[in-house]
């Protein structure tokens, strides 16, 4: 299944954990995650799994939020908007991937595993739990900014940070 979105996104809706676990959805304008509805588990109303993808595709700023980042995150993250800047105040995703120009402006980094280079020309919060990792992958982050990194570990995993 794939969805394209030409205009912004909101999503609002309870989809238990696991519904989304295939397809892709491509936004070329803003996501917006907000009116949280959790399910008996304590799943978040946006969590997909398996191989669900999400593709950033616009081609001027793109604004990615979640009312509640604790119990929603993307699972597949991809950039592929190389004209505007994706501005993402907290991101949390199981895997990101970026085109080379993408221009990221991040706040708070939450856990993941890199697919490709990313460049993020801002200064970042990176919030890893002791459980939780980042895994470079042999890939490299690079950001333009500071770093505060305020716990856990992050593992290198043969890239350059």
């Amino acid at each position: 299944m794939v969805i394209l979105s030409w205009k912004d996104t909101a999503k609002d809706n309870s989809l238990k954990d696991g519904t989304l676990n295939a397809g892709v959805i491509e936004i070329n304008g803003n996501f917006i995650q907000k009116n949280e509805v959790r399910d008996y588990y304590g799943n978040g109303n946006f969590s997909p799994k398996g191989s669900h993808k999400v593709i950033l595709s616009g081609t001027k700023n793109q604004l990615v939020t979640f009312e509640n980042i604790n119990s929603n995150r993307f699972n597949i993250l991809e950039i592929k908007n190389n004209s505007g800047q994706i501005i993402i105040p907290n991101l949390k995703t199981n895997e990101l991937s970026s085109s080379k120009d993408a221009k990221l402006k991040v706040t708070n980094l939450y856990s993941m595993k890199l697919t490709s280079d990313i460049n993020i020309n801002s200064t970042v919060y990176i919030k890893i739990s002791i459980m939780i990792v980042s895994n470079l992958n042999n890939h490299k982050l690079e950001i333009m900014g500071n770093v505060i990194h305020s716990g856990g570990t992050i593992y290198v995993n043969k890239g350059k940070l």
